[in-house]
């Protein structure tokens, strides 16, 4: 077994870790460097040991653990049983997949299999970052793809005054909870949208309510991502839209 794998002192002086779990010792190297820094802002190390490689009392201080897959098939199930290793061994403890694979069907196999966060390796590093700190605070992090219909057609040709959920679903918002639901991507407080929108706090938790069951989200920051995949769809829509052509056959002038 390679010696960056082999079962390290885990909790040498007993300071908290990340636990990065990666087969490939040059992408375990690599992953390891550019997390050190991140890692060293938030007072952990970074340590990288197999699932198999380490007993119970070596994991006391993990405070969060990140499995790398590369370019696995996660939707045909592949590397999906080092992540269940991995969370049976700290079912507490935030669990992030990094892996190449940016469908849907593979990121909803890769959460369904016990984590909590899914980290493309196409983000840019300072992304990555602040994803692992959302983590660590007990966040949870999807990226937009994951709230994609399996019908893509269906899901563009949904009319602009309904909204696509993350279970595929058209349900209209009203404009106060298009506003609200904006204010959720910006990662507002109830607090923080309540006086920004002039409305009591309590009203705010309803239309959070609400704009969670018509998105099919399981929580805030789940509807957050929904709300930048909506975006990116009517952006798109917009940009299919041919311009109006003038009775004279020349097309007018954009906006």
């Amino acid at each position: 077994m390679h010696d960056a794998f082999m079962k390290p002192n885990m909790s040498d002086g007993g300071r908290p870790f990340v636990w990065l779990v990666d087969r490939r010792p040059l992408c375990r190297c690599a992953f390891r460097t550019m997390l050190s820094e991140w890692a060293a802002g938030h007072d952990l190390a970074v340590e990288v040991a197999g699932a198999d490689a380490v007993e119970p009392s070596d994991l006391d201080g993990c405070r969060l653990a990140l499995v790398s897959l590369g370019g696995a098939d996660l939707a045909a199930g592949e590397g999906l049983d080092l992540v269940g290793a991995v969370q049976a061994r700290l079912p507490t403890v935030p669990l992030a997949v990094i892996a190449d694979a940016e469908d849907a069907r593979s990121i909803r196999a890769a959460l369904g299999s016990g984590g909590r966060g899914y980290i493309s390796t196409m983000l840019e590093p300072d992304v990555v970052g602040s994803v692992l700190s959302l983590l660590l605070a007990g966040g949870s992090y999807v990226p937009p793809t994951a709230f994609l219909s399996s019908d893509a057609a269906e899901a563009a040709e949904a009319p602009a005054t309904a909204t696509t959920g993350v279970n595929g679903n058209h349900m209209p918002l009203t404009e106060r909870q298009q506003a609200v639901l904006r204010c959720l991507h910006q990662g507002k407080s109830n607090k923080m949208i309540a006086r920004e929108l002039d409305m009591r706090e309590s009203t705010v938790k309803v239309h959070v309510r609400s704009i969670l069951r018509k998105l099919g989200a399981l929580n805030r920051t789940q509807a957050a991502l929904a709300a930048v995949e909506l975006e990116n769809r009517g952006r798109r829509r917009e940009a299919e839209i041919p311009a109006p052509v003038l009775e004279d056959g020349l097309s007018a002038p954009s906006a």
